[in-house]
């Protein structure tokens, strides 16, 4: 836009600038009146000579007639929106003669120029930057025609009252004035244009500016957009990496965490074997323990029967005491056994006596029943334990190596009739046989060991009953010397005595009624066992 514009300026300057010469230069020559011809006719000028130097102003500088010092302007005036209208003080008075027409048309054209610098100049500054749509193009206006001036001389001049006349003056007056008319309304046409053209110039400059504020607004917007969706998919992209890493990170110490944890779990795995293997052995040995305890605690039966055993160790002690036998070891063996059963044959003939009322009460004897008197002897006489029982069979078999039952048997036998007869156990058939020789009364000490003894042999066969051991012949045993109890002995119950204690050794019925009772602490043991198991 802005080399159409000064392209304009230029070619509207070229154009008034050569009209102002041509019309200085014309003006000049036609201005000339018939008294001042006549004046340099009388002084010998030669007018022709001088039409000729006129005619010859292109050889001579070219003189602006806006540079003219001192040359006043007729005031103008110039509508909105056509634009200024030019009007020559020569076309509005024809009949007055002016002094120098060709001052007048110098100024006019020169205001013309003047007016179009001066329409250029109110124009506002142009943008610094051109708007980014094209504005509508101005079109050049074509170049002012050559003026064909005449140059050859004039071949007629007539003289009145002796002065030379130019008759070609009024035409060539009337000529140039129609030609300065057709210029005048050309550059009027052209002012116009230029002014249409400057108006939709400006209206598209404003257009411009707004587009570009529009567009400096949307870039602005856009710019900004894209800053921060540009910041934000940095955001994003960092997070991402942030994410990355924590996510390495975690998989790094998870891998870690993971393997220590599986490295614990494996110590926690072999500690829980060994200490897996530690309890299994404990409890190995726990039951162990507990049928070791269970085996050294003895049950009722059996504290009943280490009494029974107490009871039969301090009675013949006792007797030995009596009867002179074993003197050096006999009283302290006495006081020893005392200790733990102070009143042996009282106890025993309970025993007996319990183990006659349970056989007309049951066929099975209850053991719960015979608890508490065992345990109120076990007041008495301590814990039983196997300890206890393993000194009863201590003190029985050291009884039974120093001979103390035959000593006292032998010294009660001193005070029977010496016709006494002792059957072999071989020809024992039954404690009635009649073969036997008659019996007799024994006397007080003799009686009483025969009751002791047939208590004894009712306590064991009943316990034997109990356990089903010898079944074929318990309950015959048993019911035979519970019948016996409560009798007045005699010599035959003295001797169906001792072929009793002889079968009881013989079928080793103690010795069975210990293993019954060891398997019934097994039994228990075991069962104990599993249910603190489940």
């Amino acid at each position: 836009m802005e080399p159409n514009r000064n392209e304009v300026k230029k070619s509207q300057k070229d154009a008034a600038r050569l009209a102002n010469m041509r019309l200085e230069a014309m003006m000049k020559h036609a201005s000339v009146t018939g008294s001042q011809r006549d004046e340099y006719y009388d002084a010998g000028y030669d007018y022709s000579t001088d039409e000729d130097d006129v005619y010859e102003y292109n050889s001579g500088p070219r003189i602006s007639p806006l540079r003219q010092p001192n040359i006043r302007r007729p005031a103008v005036n110039v509508p909105a929106a056509v634009g200024p209208t030019f009007v020559s003080s020569s076309v509005e008075n024809n009949n007055k003669r002016q002094p120098s027409p060709s001052l007048a048309l110098g100024r006019n054209a020169a205001e013309n120029t003047v007016v179009s610098n001066n329409a250029f100049s109110r124009k506002s500054p142009l943008p610094t930057q051109p708007a980014p749509l094209k504005p509508p193009t101005v079109r050049t206006p074509s170049p002012l025609p050559n003026l064909e001036i005449p140059t050859q001389k004039a071949a007629n001049h007539q003289r009145i009252n002796g002065r030379p006349v130019d008759t070609r003056d009024a035409g060539s007056t009337d000529a140039l004035m129609d030609q300065v008319d057709l210029l005048q309304e050309e550059n009027d046409n052209l002012h116009d244009k230029l002014l249409l053209a400057e108006k939709k110039f400006q209206e598209a400059e404003a257009r411009s500016r707004i587009l570009e504020k529009q567009v400096a607004s949307l870039g602005d917007g856009l710019s900004m957009e894209a800053r921060l969706l540009k910041r934000k998919e940095e955001l994003i992209l960092r997070r991402e990496k942030e994410i990355k890493k924590a996510i390495n990170r975690n998989k790094e110490d998870k891998g870690e965490e993971i393997a220590k944890l599986k490295k614990k779990l494996e110590a926690a795995r072999d500690k829980i074997e060994s200490t897996e293997k530690k309890l299994r052995e404990a409890e190995s040995d726990a039951k162990s323990v507990r049928t070791m305890t269970h085996r050294m605690i003895l049950t009722e039966e059996e504290l009943e029967e280490a009494v029974m055993k107490r009871c039969w160790l301090a009675r013949y002690w006792g007797l030995a005491v009596k009867y002179g036998i074993c003197p050096e070891i006999a009283p302290a063996k006495h006081e020893h056994w005392s200790s733990f059963a102070p009143l042996p044959f009282e106890y025993v003939l309970a025993a007996g006596q319990r183990a006659k009322e349970e056989a007309s009460t049951t066929d099975e004897g209850d053991v719960e029943k015979r608890t508490k008197p065992a345990r109120a002897l076990n007041d008495i006489v301590g814990e039983g334990n196997i300890e206890s029982m393993l000194s009863v069979e201590k003190g029985l078999r050291e009884l039974a190596l120093l001979k103390v039952e035959d000593a006292v048997v032998l010294a009660l036998g001193q005070h029977r009739r010496p016709s006494m007869f002792k059957p072999s156990v071989a020809d024992f058939k039954s404690p009635g046989d009649p073969k036997y020789m008659e019996a007799f009364d024994l006397t007080g000490d003799e009686a009483e060991d025969v009751v002791f003894k047939q208590a004894w042999l009712a306590y064991f066969w009943k316990r034997a009953k109990m356990h089903n051991l010898e079944q074929d012949i318990a309950e015959e045993r048993l019911q035979f010397w519970i019948d016996r109890l409560g009798t007045q002995p005699n010599s035959q119950d003295a001797i169906d005595v001792e072929m009793g204690f002889e079968e009881l050794e013989k079928l080793g019925i103690e010795d069975q009624l210990w293993e019954a009772s060891r398997r019934e602490i097994d039994n228990s043991a075991q069962s104990t066992t599993q249910e603190e198991t489940k």
